[in-house]
């Protein structure tokens, strides 16, 4: 079967993307990010593939984040969402946010939410509804006229 052929894969949360990712940095093997020594890496708190419990949020309270230029610890990070931590990973892998977002890597499972944001995607329905909301902010009750657009 083709490339084409085949039906879409389901694109996994960023949680599990981050999960994915730290397994990945460990040679595959699925035990060992439970034994990952890289507390400086943003995505250390979420290796499990969930939000960390206050415990692991505090045993990195004090250490240093990459990128080291930041100058942040896990202290001032401490509420930060998995999608904000795979951008600060990101950063740190490509050096700059120009390079995060001509990243071509795909088969990094941080790719899709590389820029820090989730990639929602709406239904025709939701699509339509979002437009008319839109619509109404901009023009209310009158109608655009030629000037306006």
């Amino acid at each position: 079967m083709s490339p084409i052929d085949q039906p879409p894969t389901k694109r996994p949360t960023p949680l599990k993307a981050a999960r994915q990712h730290c397994v990945d940095c460990c040679g595959g093997n699925t035990s060992e990010p439970a034994h990952c020594p890289s507390t400086a890496c943003p995505l250390w708190p979420f290796r499990f593939g969930r939000n960390p419990t206050p415990e692991e949020r505090q045993a990195v309270a004090d250490v240093y984040l990459y990128p080291l230029e930041r100058g942040q610890t896990g202290d001032d990070v401490a509420t930060r969402t998995a999608l904000k931590s795979i951008l600060e990973r990101c950063l740190d892998c490509a050096g700059s946010l120009k390079a995060v977002k001509e990243c071509n890597r795909i088969d990094c499972a941080l790719h899709p939410y590389r820029l820090g944001k989730g990639n929602r995607q709406l239904s025709p329905e939701q699509r339509q509804q979002a437009a008319e909301r839109l619509y109404q902010a901009r023009w209310g009750n009158r109608s655009p006229d030629e000037d306006d657009i």
